[in-house]
Formats: structure tokens, C-alpha cells, sequence
């Protein structure tokens, strides 16, 4: 029997009334999906900032870009804020992963994402250090050395797969 309100008395025991899991669930749904969106915006957003800056320093790298300007430079002003959105990125990364571990776990794409960070952050890594040791020997050449390039062209590379 439905009362007036739209309320079937008749599930109550059921646990499919107001108030029950069900129910509250339900309400719940639209609050977790706008959590989600705003989660996926911030990463989003910290990636593109992240990447860009990522690429400047690699174009400068590359010897494609920047040329007038000493590599150390580039770098010094443009790590601290890269490296903010790459925490950023790495902690809306992992609360993304957190809503749907399963499902997440299960996809081939995000394994092969998870093994491209991975490589991406090692050669970020060996590349960093390399750049700090590059301080008046190279710094203010227009065309860095050959291992820089291939370093620059890897991160390139590694950061398109992913």
C-alpha cells in the first residue's frame, strides 16, 4: 500500500524505505560523481601545467628552443613548480585509483600507464641529477650534449605514451 508521499509502507521491513542503506546510497551517488569530477579536473589540470613545463625543459634539451638561455636556468625556474604539480597529480592519482581499485587494477591500459610512470620518473630521476652536474660545462651551449638529447627525446617519448 502507497501512502500519500509516495511511501510504501509495505517494504519498510525490507530495508527499501527512507532512511535505509538503499536509500541513502542513492543520495549519496550525485555527492561521490561531483567528488570525482572535481578529483579528475584538479589531475587533469595539474598534468597539462606539469607536462608543459616538462616540455620546455626538454625542448630546451633538445637544442630546439630556449638556445639563448643557459639550461640550468630553465630548469631552476621552472623544477619547483613542476615538481609541486607532479605531487599534485601523483595524490588526485591515487584517490582516483582508491574509488575504483578493481576495475582499475583489471584495465591492461592503466598497467602499461603504471609501468611508463615508472620509467618516465626513473629517467626524470637520472635526468634531474644529470642537469645539476651540467652546471658551467655544457649549461650554455646552444646544443647540449648527445646523451642530453637522448635523455630529453626518452622523456618526450615516455610522457606522449602515458
Amino acid at each position: 500500500m502507497v501512502a500519500h508521499g509516495g511511501y510504501d509502507a509495505t517494504n519498510a521491513g525490507r530495508g527499501e524505505g527512507p532512511g535505509s542503506p538503499a536509500d541513502s546510497v542513492q543520495q549519496r551517488e550525485p555527492t561521490r560523481r561531483a567528488v570525482r569530477s572535481i578529483i579528475e579536473s584538479i589531475h587533469v589540470i595539474t598534468l597539462v601545467l606539469s607536462l608543459g613545463m616538462l616540455i620546455v625543459i626538454d625542448l630546451r634539451m633538445l637544442g630546439l628552443w630556449l638556445t639563448d638561455v643557459p639550461a640550468s636556468k630553465i630548469a631552476e625556474r621552472l623544477d619547483r613548480p613542476m615538481l609541486i604539480g607532479f605531487t599534485i597529480m601523483v595524490i588526485t592519482g591515487v584517490l582516483l585509483y582508491v574509488g575504483i581499485p578493481i576495475r582499475t587494477t583489471q584495465s591492461l591500459w592503466f598497467r602499461i600507464k603504471m609501468i611508463l610512470l615508472v620509467i618516465a620518473f626513473i629517467n626524470a630521476w637520472l635526468f634531474r641529477r644529470h642537469m645539476q652536474t651540467a652546471v658551467g660545462s655544457w649549461d650554455a651551449a646552444p646544443v647540449p650534449p648527445r646523451r642530453t638529447r637522448i635523455a630529453a627525446a626518452l622523456s618526450l617519448t615516455l610522457w606522449a605514451a602515458v
